[in-house]
């Protein structure tokens, strides 16, 4: 229970303060900044054993109350014929009526875990049913295809073997095996964006990523800052990716065109999978950034760095914890009769 709640609050955080630091630079931000901050809530989170600083966010949090199942009693040193005996400190069970408060912990846990491994189960369902759809696609053999392919590739430095297929929608599917869904009804150009954009996310381990990610909101599924979180990072994920393709293509309009085509009614998401397309709304968010993001100054950056740092030194340290006041009595009486039973030996 208490290292549920500990979690509960680093991740809360955290995450908290991304988005404070994504909010306070949100025009000044390039995509990449906007997508690698994400990495302090990863560490954050795998992490969570970090080392203690005065200047950790979490020394003005305070600590998780003691769980009801015990109380810690330290025991006077009881004096016979001048020498003194100290028993341990005992652990004495609380009884709170029909049901003790310390059965309440395990029913949390146990609720917490089943909902968690539910939640994982229907990703891994969804993707697993999805995967098994794209079987029946059939293996794209155009040449001119292929050739786009192979230059798209070597623009980005790939080498893996990337295996396109016929579908409805532009993605990206696959992290052993990868395949990229190319739909009908686009350009030259057209296809040339498409492939860009997912091999961009080859290219970064964006599946790897969002599976962590994945993991991570299953493990916290109570917290709605982590549901959010969730959905700003994959959203993130895409625009670094339409970023790195107009840095090689160019051409603002035509992408922006493109994206519209591309664009549903609702925004459809498969765990193990990047898609170029989203719902019209989030598309419409990513073409204002395309139009509208100007590279900052040096100023800018300089300062943008600066405060990225001084958030990481925050979020990636843990408080500096002080005896309580009973541990600091504790270690008194136990500093007492020792030394007055070596004194009568």
């Amino acid at each position: 229970m208490t290292n549920l709640m500990e979690m509960t609050i680093f991740v809360s955080v955290t995450a908290i303060l991304i988005l404070l630091f994504k909010r306070l630079f949100k025009t000044k931000l390039s995509a990449k900044w906007h997508m690698w901050i994400w990495a302090l809530l990863l560490v954050r989170f795998f992490v969570p054993d970090l080392p203690q600083s005065e200047i950790s966010v979490f020394n003005i949090v305070p600590d998780s109350p003691p769980t009801a199942e015990t109380v810690y009693v330290p025991v006077e040193p009881v004096q016979i014929k001048d020498t003194y005996i100290i028993a341990d400190r005992q652990s004495v069970p609380i009884d709170n009526g029909p049901m003790k408060l310390s059965v309440w912990p395990n029913i949390i846990n146990k609720v917490w875990a089943i909902a968690a491994a539910t939640l994982f189960a229907y990703f891994v369902v969804v993707y697993a049913l999805h995967a098994y759809s794209l079987k029946k696609k059939n293996q794209i053999s155009s040449e001119r295809l292929l050739a786009v392919l192979e230059e798209c590739k070597n623009v980005l430095g790939i080498k893996r073997n990337v295996q396109p297929i016929s579908g409805d929608v532009p993605m990206l599917t696959g992290i052993i095996c990868p395949k990229i869904v190319m739909p009908d009804g686009y350009s030259y150009e057209e296809n040339k964006s498409i492939l860009m954009h997912e091999l961009c996310h080859l290219k970064n381990n964006d599946i790897f990523l969002i599976w962590l990610a994945v993991i991570m909101l299953c493990i916290n599924w109570f917290n709605p800052i982590m549901w959010y979180a969730f959905f700003m990072f994959r959203k993130d994920v895409e625009v670094y990716c339409d970023e790195r393709v107009l840095e090689i293509t160019g051409g603002k309009k035509e992408y922006a065109s493109l994206l519209l085509k591309t664009a549903l009614r609702k925004n459809r998401f498969v765990a193990g999978t990047t898609a170029l397309q989203n719902g019209e709304k989030e598309v419409e968010r990513r073409i204002k950034y395309i139009a509208g993001f100007k590279k900052p100054t040096v100023i800018w950056t300089a300062v943008i760095l600066v405060i990225a740092l001084v958030f990481g030194a925050l979020c990636l340290t843990n408080s500096v914890k002080d005896y309580s006041m009973d541990e600091a009595v504790y270690a008194e009486y136990i500093s007492r009769p020792v030394g007055s039973i070596m004194a009568d030996i």
